[in-house]
């Protein structure tokens, strides 16, 4: 007899607890399901990113001005605005951060997230195809998690491949909940 009442206490525990979880996720929008966390993974981990870098070159700058100085070489019509386009690239990391931290506007962070360092992936293979060197990119400027061009073309095709997975994740997302 004190089994089955144990047992019913347990299954009784068991039930409250998940009407009170599930009460919380209808009512107050919480999720906790994995499929729900590992779909945030890729826009969390790139929000990272975008804030250290972002940061980092804030505090310093300097080779992230002077690759674009040599990009600039190749396109003469950036000659001067350097440091414009470092501050600018600081403001766009900042945006998408936020963009990917706050999980609004999703579709629109992958898709400039993906032009953004696409961008800099074909200019800085231009770069390696011209058989520039440099020591360091600037990508995390005061942070130093730089590499040469190759560590960089490396690390960005693995930012794309986040992105794009990010990408696709939420257009699955989107046709699930729009069912």
């Amino acid at each position: 007899m004190l089994n089955s009442i144990s047992i019913w206490t347990n299954l009784k525990t068991y039930n409250s607890c998940y009407l009170i979880l599930n009460d919380l996720k209808l009512n107050y929008g919480m999720k906790y399901d994995y499929k729900y966390i590992l779909s945030n993974i890729p826009g969390a981990i790139l929000g990272i990113v975008f804030t250290i870098s972002g940061i980092g070159k804030f505090f310093d700058k300097t080779d992230a001005v002077n690759l674009v100085k040599v990009v600039s070489e190749k396109i003469p019509t950036s000659t001067g605005w350097e440091n414009e386009i470092v501050l600018l690239t600081i403001l766009v990391e900042l945006i998408l951060a936020g963009l990917l931290f706050s999980k609004k506007k999703l579709f629109i962070a992958y898709i400039f997230s993906f032009l953004f360092v696409g961008t800099f992936t074909v200019a800085i293979g231009l770069l390696y195809h011209d058989g520039v060197s440099l020591s360091s990119c600037g990508c995390f400027g005061a942070f130093g998690f730089s590499g040469g061009i190759e560590i960089t073309l490396g690390r960005n095709v693995v930012l794309l491949c986040l992105i794009v997975t990010g990408y696709l994740i939420e257009i699955q997302n989107e046709s699930i909940t729009s069912k």
